[in-house]
């Protein structure tokens, strides 16, 4: 059985399994829950990440399940991939990506607003007189 860690993130807390913190062994929380990384602690002895602590539970859930749970309106998507860039989880990278991807074709394209149409007849009359004096009288309608 694994002991449980809490953490620190952002001021929010989380406990897990260290098992599930080093799933990725290279990625930064791998490395800092393998040994191989120092890591700031709290007052109460709690690892402590200066990250965003809200969005720390998709990362977490990530690493629990293998899967990117988020709500189909989730606003916080371009925050998200930037929380898995600075944990370095290449596979949450990927999942995130595709999701930005997936939601960009998926997006209706801004409506263009119509010019109001109008439409114009012309009546042109060109007169030359005897002296050679030309001129021109236009009518719109």
């Amino acid at each position: 059985m694994t002991v449980p860690v809490t953490l620190n993130v952002g001021g929010v807390l989380y406990t897990t399994s260290r098992t599930t913190l080093t799933l990725f062994g290279d990625s930064m929380l791998g490395r800092m829950f393998s040994g191989d990384w120092e890591t700031a602690h709290d007052s109460e002895g709690r690892c402590f990440i200066d990250r965003d602590g809200h969005l720390f539970r998709h990362v977490l859930n990530f690493l629990r399940t293998g899967k990117l749970i988020i709500p189909e309106d989730f606003p916080e998507l371009l925050q998200l991939k930037s929380e898995a860039d600075f944990y370095q989880i290449e596979a949450l990278i990927e999942v995130v990506e595709a999701e930005i991807v997936r939601r960009a074709l998926l997006r209706p394209e801004p409506e263009v607003p119509q010019r109001e149409q109008r439409h114009y007849y012309l009546d042109v009359v060109e007169i030359t007189t005897i002296s050679g004096r030309r001129w021109a009288h236009v009518r719109k309608y």
